[in-house]
């Protein structure tokens, strides 16, 4: 008797396929997030939606503007930064005021270097003078600038506090500048027109004497203690 061989059975369909390069993605995305490679990226993104939002109260906008006037912002990024603080009517104006008082700075920097990293502090312990009428606002900082200080162990120079008045106006987006006035660099934080500091133009550096005292035990000097077996001039008289 012969027995019957069942028919062949249709193989089984494979499952569906898992997905695998969200994983993928993930994990290059944590990996760059580590490396850093993010950053410039999330940065870039932060200059883009904040460039139309001003500043959330009167003394905020003023204070961003000091605080842009730091040596590490006399870049585009600086300048980027500022003008979003800005009344879109005063924005170029403004900008082109911040322009010339850097301008200051760097050429004094010719005589005394140390200015190059100036910045400006705002926070000098008297808090700001704000003044709110309605949509306007007057604000002013007690601003003292400073730079690095070049002796030893030094960390900073101040110099003294001068006012920086501010008129603030509030639009959709938030409180931005439409004046300001910052006191000239030369003559209210530098003197420009001085010698470089911890330098005078009328005193000469004295000569290094290696010797010391030990010049006056010399033959023949004033302290020599072999003064009469050396052939020296006679002594002047004290008559």
């Amino acid at each position: 008797m012969t027995e019957a061989v069942p028919p062949p059975q249709p193989a089984p369909r494979p499952g569906p396929r898992r997905r695998r390069w969200p994983w993928i993605l993930l994990a290059v995305g944590i990996a760059l997030a580590v490396c850093g490679v993010v950053v410039p990226v999330t940065v870039t993104y932060g200059v883009a939606t904040a460039a139309d939002k001003g500043a959330d109260c009167p003394s905020c906008a003023a204070a961003d503007w000091a605080n842009l006037m730091s040596s590490l912002w006399w870049n585009t990024d600086g300048e980027t930064g500022a003008a979003k603080d800005l009344a879109a009517n005063q924005r170029s104006a403004l900008l082109a005021q911040r322009r010339t008082y850097i301008h200051q700075i760097r050429a004094d920097a010719r005589r005394y270097p140390a200015v190059a990293g100036a910045d400006f502090d705002p926070h000098t312990g008297t808090p700001p003078h704000v003044q709110v009428q309605g949509d306007t606002a007057t604000v002013v900082l007690h601003v003292a600038a400073r730079w690095p200080d070049t002796t030893p162990g030094g960390l900073w120079v101040y110099s003294s506090i001068a006012d920086w008045p501010f008129t603030v106006r509030h639009d959709a987006s938030g409180w931005r500048i439409t004046k300001l006035t910052m006191p000239p660099w030369c003559g209210t934080y530098s003197r420009c027109d001085a010698p470089p500091p911890n330098q005078s133009a009328s005193q000469s550096p004295t000569p290094f004497d290696p010797l010391g005292n030990l010049r006056s035990m010399l033959p023949c000097g004033p302290s020599d203690p072999l003064r009469q077996w050396h052939s020296c001039p006679p002594e002047p008289s004290s008559s």
